[in-house]
């Protein structure tokens, strides 16, 4: 590595009361190709460090940060130099973006400086809420229009048409409605007591044709028809004042 070498005041730096000898750490050197510069130290006879004058203040370069940096404030701390630079002014501005130390201006700057902590935490808090309402939110919600799990309703006749064609297989339609007639109507009122022989002879027609021919669905029409005709039959000649139940 490259050793330090030493810097030595010239006669203006020592006039300004500027420490004799510094170290120094890089080979970069100036050129001075103005007369406005005057050279404050040199590295043999090479300026390092330079000022002039602009405008209504005065400039100065220098060719090694070392003597302003933390390690040099440690090491090798010349207060009579910091104490020059900075003379009688009250406001120090320090550019380090070339360090990549840089402050940015963006919001997360704006409320560290306003002390929005508290605000940002609450704003957080109160979106969490909001987003665990939305997905489970306190109320049940209302159940709109169908779903696959949903069954539509049927109306009372639908719905026993459906049970009856679930419960009981078609065969055995023509001799439960025989029982059922019966049971209803033939041991209360006599007087229907032949109609109930011929529903009983359908049926015992439908049995006997096999059960490759049976027919169960025609006998049950047939015998609702001649349900319907006795009845209509029956309230025609008003022989009595009883009536069988619809079929």
């Amino acid at each position: 590595s490259l050793q330090p070498a030493r810097a030595t005041a010239s006669p203006l730096g020592a006039a300004a009361s500027l420490p004799t000898e510094l170290d120094w750490r890089t080979g970069v050197r100036l050129s001075l190709l103005s007369t406005n510069w005057q050279a404050l130290y040199l590295v043999g006879d090479q300026p390092v460090l330079a000022q002039r004058r602009w405008g209504a203040g005065e400039l100065c370069m220098t060719t090694d940060a070392y003597p302003f940096s933390n390690e040099g404030m440690v090491k090798d701390r010349h207060p009579g130099l910091l104490a020059w630079f900075l003379g009688e002014r009250r406001i120090v501005a320090f550019e380090e973006t070339h360090l990549g130390t840089e402050r940015s201006g963006g919001v997360a700057v704006l409320a560290r400086h306003y002390r929005l902590h508290g605000f940002l935490v609450g704003a957080l808090l109160v979106l969490g809420l909001a987003v665990l309402r939305a997905q489970w939110p306190l109320v049940p919600r209302t159940r709109t229009g169908n779903t696959e799990d949903e069954v539509a309703g049927l109306a009372s006749d639908a719905g026993l048409a459906s049970l009856v064609q679930r419960a009981i297989p078609s065969e055995e339609l023509p001799r439960l409605a025989l029982e059922e007639w019966t049971r209803s109507v033939g041991n209360h009122h006599p007087g229907w007591t032949p109609l109930l022989g011929q529903l009983a002879q359908q049926v015992q027609q439908d049995a006997a044709r096999g059960s490759h021919h049976r027919d169960a669905v025609g006998t049950l029409v047939a015998m609702t028809e001649l349900v319907r005709s006795s009845r209509a039959t029956r309230q025609a000649t008003a022989a009595s004042p009883l009536d069988l139940p619809r079929p």
